[in-house]
């Protein structure tokens, strides 16, 4: 049998990296979130990751050659991702991707890639230029996108945890004996799979998650404040102009931020 952690997090920083590190020593296999991967693509992941650990690769030769090295274009997320992956690997933990569709799914998958990477730039645009009701406007298609997006892939998760034990032992010969064989997956803390599994897991929420993050309806100011916080961050961040204490200013003055910003953008790009 399987005895599956869940790890969801929502602020993905190299510090929520260490927090997970306890989780991952204690597990005998390591599931890392790796969305729209293909059967193919999560095979070749475990093969190179497997052979940089029989091969011993020293820390330093890991950080240089990554045999698995994440695609998410958020700086603090791709830190995160990057810091639990090494600690996987010093910690000479086997991989099993969890998000691994088929040709039909791949198919399905880069089109509602496409649509979220159009309606994420939109987002960027607007807000680059100052426009916050735009971008407001443009978040919210964008999350309509995402959470489409999020429930086909927990379903396909919870799925594949339904799957994975028989493979598993199949992949790592290891553990073809072992009960029960340990499963630590990391995940965003929006996502559901658990409720797509027949099997028993355990979920570990290391963040509280506001679902008013990807629904309208629900949204608070604060929810709202936040929200304006995380895209000043992502579309300003190489500015020099950008105060440090963002994360702790009121609506108004981030709007206010948002708009400078914007206009001193606006001198590199005439």
């Amino acid at each position: 049998m399987l005895d599956v952690t869940i790890l969801k997090v929502l602020h993905e920083t190299v510090t929520r990296a260490r927090d997970a590190l306890k989780y991952i020593q204690s597990c005998d296999v390591f599931s890392p979130e790796a969305g729209f991967l293909t059967e193919r693509e999560a095979e070749q992941v475990e093969r190179a990751w497997q052979q940089a650990l029989d091969e011993d690769w020293s820390r330093t030769r890991y950080n240089k050659d990554l045999p698995f090295e994440p695609t998410d274009p958020d700086p603090s997320i791709r830190a995160y991702q990057l810091k639990t992956m090494e600690y996987a690997f010093l910690e000479k933990r086997p991989l099993w991707m969890l998000e691994r569709f088929d040709k039909d799914g791949e198919a399905l998958l880069k089109a509602y890639a496409a649509r979220l990477r159009a309606a994420s730039q939109c987002c960027r645009d607007a807000l680059g230029a100052g426009n916050i009701e735009s971008f407001f406007e443009e978040y919210w298609k964008e999350a309509r996108d995402f959470n489409e997006g999020k429930v086909l892939r927990d379903q396909h998760m919870g799925k594949q945890l339904d799957n994975a034990e028989a493979r598993i032992r199949q992949r790592y010969p290891q553990y073809q004996n072992k009960e029960p064989i340990r499963v630590l997956t990391y995940i965003g803390a929006a996502h559901e799979p658990e409720a797509y599994t027949q099997i028993p897991v355990r979920l570990v929420s290391l963040d509280a998650y506001d679902k008013g993050l990807h629904a309208r309806e629900q949204c608070t100011p604060e929810v709202r404040r936040q929200i304006l916080v995380k895209g000043i961050l992502k579309v300003f961040t190489w500015l020099p102009v950008l105060p440090q204490n963002v994360p702790l200013l009121s609506f108004d003055e981030l709007v206010a931020v948002a708009k400078e910003s914007s206009a001193y953008a606006a001198r590199f790009t005439r």
